[in-house]
């Protein structure tokens, strides 16, 4: 299996992305924080993409956890975004704002 779209951990990985947005989509934000919870705790692979992809579901992670109220457990999945994409100017503006509060 050389392409990462074939791999059993990135089948993972999309199924609880899917879980994780359909639950906060309904409004089932505790649900929606332990779908995403799951899918960051996946081992990441390798390359830019992949860094990428992880940054989004963490801010996304942020997002729901925001959502609710929980400012200071939400600064944490947005630090792990900015380490896998540093430059991502949506993860730093959510992050000062977080940090200001």
């Amino acid at each position: 299996m050389s392409d990462i779209g074939e791999t059993p951990r990135r089948g993972e990985a999309d199924r609880l992305r899917r879980l994780a947005r359909g639950a906060y989509k309904s409004g089932d934000y505790e649900i929606s924080i332990r779908f995403f919870s799951e899918l960051v705790a996946l081992p990441l692979g390798e390359g830019e993409a992949l860094r990428a992809e992880r940054a989004h579901d963490e801010f996304d992670l942020s997002t729901v956890l925001l959502r609710l109220g929980r400012s200071e457990a939400a600064a944490a999945p947005l630090r792990r975004a900015r380490e896998a994409s540093p430059d991502d100017p949506r993860v730093l503006l959510k992050l000062g704002q977080v940090l200001s509060r």
